[in-house]
């Protein structure tokens, strides 16, 4: 009627109320499914797959700034990867996978759990190790590559022992002898004097054998508080290694003889065992003459640069390089007009072969000499070079 108000229904109230929900969670569902297909398209992954951001590694670690990384472990790259869109980690486990723009992703079918690395130094416990596997389209990948460095760091190299190393006290170096080092031919005794005794530096020692043989490093380790790395192909030998609980990081693998990784045959033939390819017909002699069974297996190789930068180290106080063969061609593969390295022993001889011998020495000058080194000493295997004045 005219004059009165028109009141609606409580049923058509509630009808109007669902219908505008309808339309609500309608246009709410739209534009939230558009973002997260949009996040997926930018990130290119799967629900199903945990992340990390591809990363980029720039050499910039000095002197100055090397002694507090390697106190604290990975702390220079750890810290390049807490950005807010470096890590994503999965509900379900804690798996690591790197994000390399390719299809193939790695899973735990491709490398072994990882060790968890922390700001502490976290103690490794491991008593055996299996290697894991580098993923294919890692394996032919730049030196630089920055996705190469993060599954070194995080897959491949294992942190230092705490507490006391596990070797008897007569086989332990005695500073300041040279005959009674335990070294191979009194190498860290010379080395310590062109260092001047200097406390808390960083050593490599590829060709490390059972960690404490002929040890390059061991005295440094022990008496001079320094950090260093054990680098040893053998999985035999690397077996001692851990055994050992030597108090640096490890890494049971080869160095590449080329800016890439490399899967190659190793001859396990204790001392005289390495790259296959590289073993001199002399050395085979022995091998033969000296080993009842010879086994050769395959090993993972990477640039000794990738394995510095996992690190986030650019200055080596010492490299003792004695990998039976190819060590001109691993030295050849490092920027050494960006890598510091002061003083480096490395094996001249060649089994059984004077003049190749005599030739490794003149290429091993002609490489290093125009970066300042010079000739420190020529040992029976061994010849030393340094950068210091």
């Amino acid at each position: 009627m005219k004059g009165q108000t028109y009141r609606p229904s409580r049923l058509a109230v509630v009808a109007i109320a669902i219908v505008g929900t309808y339309f609500a969670l309608n246009y709410f569902f739209a534009i939230t499914t558009h973002l997260t297909e949009a996040d997926r398209n930018l990130i290119n992954v799967d629900d199903t797959k945990s992340v990390i951001h591809e990363y980029h590694y720039t050499p910039t670690a000095t002197r100055e700034d090397r002694e507090p990384l390697v106190n604290h472990g990975f702390d220079i790259l750890n810290d390049s990867l807490q950005s807010e869109d470096s890590i994503q980690k999965s509900d379900q486990d804690d798996e690591h996978s790197f994000n390399q723009s390719t299809e193939r992703i790695p899973t735990k079918d491709d490398v072994a759990q990882p060790l968890s690395f922390s700001h502490t130094r976290t103690p490794n416990s491991l008593t055996s190790w299996t290697p894991p596997k580098l993923p294919e389209n890692l394996q032919h990948v730049h030196q630089t590559d920055p996705n190469l460095i993060a599954h070194i760091r995080d897959f491949w190299i294992l942190s230092p022992f705490e507490g006391p190393i596990n070797v008897s006290p007569d086989k332990l170096p005695k500073p300041g002898h040279r005959d009674l080092d335990h070294s191979e031919q009194g190498q860290p005794t010379l080395v310590n004097k062109l260092l001047k005794n200097k406390t808390t530096g960083f050593f490599i020692e590829c060709g490390a054998a059972d960690g404490t043989f002929n040890s390059n490093s061991l005295m440094f380790e022990t008496y001079h508080n320094w950090d260093g790395i054990l680098i040893e192909g053998n999985p035999k030998y690397f077996s001692s290694v851990l055994d050992k609980k030597r108090r640096s990081f490890m890494l049971n693998a080869c160095l590449s003889v080329t800016e890439t990784p490399q899967v190659v045959n190793f001859t396990t033939t204790g001392i005289a065992g390495g790259i296959s390819e590289y073993i001199s017909p002399g050395q085979w002699d022995y091998i033969e003459s000296s080993y009842k069974d010879l086994e050769i297996v395959v090993v993972q190789c990477f640039p000794i640069y990738s394995i510095l930068a996992a690190l986030g180290v650019k200055h080596v106080e010492y490299f003792s390089l004695d990998i039976e063969g190819p060590e001109l061609e691993v030295l050849k593969t490092v920027p050494l007009n960006e890598t510091i390295i002061d003083v480096i022993s490395i094996e001249k001889r060649v089994w059984g072969d004077v003049n190749a011998t005599e030739q490794k020495i003149e290429d091993l000058k002609n490489l290093l000499f125009p970066y300042g080194y010079h000739v420190v000493d020529i040992l029976e295997l061994d010849i030393i070079f340094s950068r210091l004045s």
